[in-house]
């Protein structure tokens, strides 16, 4: 995702991993499952980042398409585009402002205020043959997809937002969603927060 994002960190290491709470949602087998696979990871950044090989080709730099990848991103937008009714789950990344000279908007709702911005924008959906399946696009939503064929990045991005979403930290989301997203007046009906069903759960 970071090479697709123009001025940003396009020749930064990538190793994809786990997120740490994911060892606290599962039973103790899988847990503990999943903490090895994390130590594991964080231990080849480290041989890395401090000049080591990765024999298993695993952090990726350069252009993150491949063929696989392709594939899968052809078949969520045409799950997407066939299957209007379905839920997705979607996920904003955004940056915050540091340093001296950042700059924060006057009685922001968030701390990060003006110098923010959207990096990317992630979506997922249940296949009707139970299989998961997502895509973490770019933003802003320029440009096309790997090798310039269509539809664009935009394009893909108007057609999950026109459906039904369910959030994590909606509040936040939509608040960046509509304050920079055009056609905000677009977006389909949140149907729920899997951060305030943590919240019910006891998970919170």
């Amino acid at each position: 995702l970071l090479p697709a994002l123009a001025g940003w960190r396009t020749k930064t290491p990538v190793l994809i991993t786990y997120h740490p709470a994911a060892m606290l949602h599962r039973d103790n087998r899988g847990g503990s499952q999943i903490r090895a696979a994390i130590l594991s990871d964080l231990k080849l950044a480290k041989a890395v980042v401090s000049g080591g090989s990765d024999d298993d080709g695993r952090v990726r730099i350069g252009h993150p398409y491949t063929e696989e990848a392709k594939a899968v991103l052809v078949e969520f937008a045409t799950w997407v585009k066939d299957t209007p009714a379905c839920t997705l789950s979607c996920d904003l990344e955004w940056s915050v402002p540091t340093g001296a000279g950042a700059k924060v908007e006057k009685g922001a709702m968030w701390p990060w205020g003006g110098d923010g911005q959207i990096i990317s924008i992630a979506f997922g959906t249940k296949l009707g043959d139970g299989r998961v399946i997502g895509a973490s696009l770019p933003w802003p939503a320029v440009g096309t997809w790997p090798g310039g064929s269509k539809p664009s990045w935009r394009n893909l991005i108007a057609a999950c937002l026109k459906h039904p979403l369910v959030f994590h930290n909606g509040i936040a989301d939509l608040i960046w969603l509509f304050g920079r997203y055009d056609r905000a007046g677009e977006i389909g009906h949140p149907v729920g927060d899997s951060l305030i069903l943590a919240s019910l759960l006891g998970y919170g």
